[in-house]
């Protein structure tokens, strides 16, 4: 009876370790705190944004001259080597789906108080290519857009773009190959849902702004959409 008790308490610990690991996901130390996934010594220090209080900031100024953009923001300023950069490798690279999503609706609580994104109607994600999806399983950008949707109590899209070819990776790119590497590469497919909407483009990160910057292009095309933005992280330069 006792060894039956101890196999049913180590499968619930195995299983709730799946949600709530027993590592900081940005320190990747310490333990995180009671049904979180950041330990109290990285919840207070990470670079976190005052961005989405102010319409102009250093996101849209990256964006500046190159789109009719209403406002963005990004939840952390990614410093290279940094906490905010680990959170971000374990979102992309290490299945943590159940971080994503959690830092989305935890941002999506803080924009719910902004007054910049009060009038929000949509959540569409970046998408990925569909081969890249069968590989790793999920969108990253899906799943923090869709927490961001679930607080402020609006849908998310997830499908209403397209990425229509498959590219290399953006990580070693020059910033003028980033630029000019994305053209003609993303694609409206579901417009009858943003006409006339105020959406919130959502992506992971932000570099040089061009894969975000080709999307908001195409959404823009759509009759009578206006378009802000949101990120995980930014790359501080």
């Amino acid at each position: 009876m006792t060894s039956l008790v101890q196999n049913i308490q180590q499968y619930l610990q195995d299983f709730t370790s799946l949600f709530f690991p027993n590592i900081c996901m940005a320190c990747m130390h310490d333990a995180p705190m009671p049904n979180a996934f950041l330990c109290f010594r990285c919840e207070v220090t990470l670079p976190r944004t005052d961005f989405h209080l102010h319409q102009e900031n250093t996101f849209t100024d990256r964006l500046w001259g190159r789109m009719n953009l209403h406002t963005a923001t990004a939840m952390f300023l990614l410093i290279k080597n940094g906490l905010a950069e680990n959170i971000v490798y374990n979102i992309k690279y290490k299945d943590a789906t159940y971080l994503a999503t959690s830092l989305g609706e935890q941002y999506g609580r803080v924009l719910k108080k902004a007054p910049l994104y009060a009038d929000i109607d949509v959540v569409v994600p970046v998408p990925i290519h569909s081969s890249k999806m069968k590989t790793r399983g999920y969108n990253q950008s899906a799943l923090f857009g869709q927490g961001i949707a679930n607080s402020l109590d609006i849908p998310c899209h997830e499908n209403a773009l397209l990425k229509k070819r498959k590219t290399k990776s953006q990580t070693k790119k020059s910033r003028m190959e980033r630029l000019t590497g994305v053209e003609g590469e993303y694609a409206v497919r579901e417009a009858d849902l943003l006409i006339g909407k105020n959406v919130l483009l959502v992506d992971d990160v932000m570099t040089t702004g061009a894969t975000i910057e080709s999307c908001a292009l195409e959404i823009l095309k759509v009759e009578g959409t206006r378009i802000s933005m949101a990120t995980i992280g930014m790359k501080n330069f």
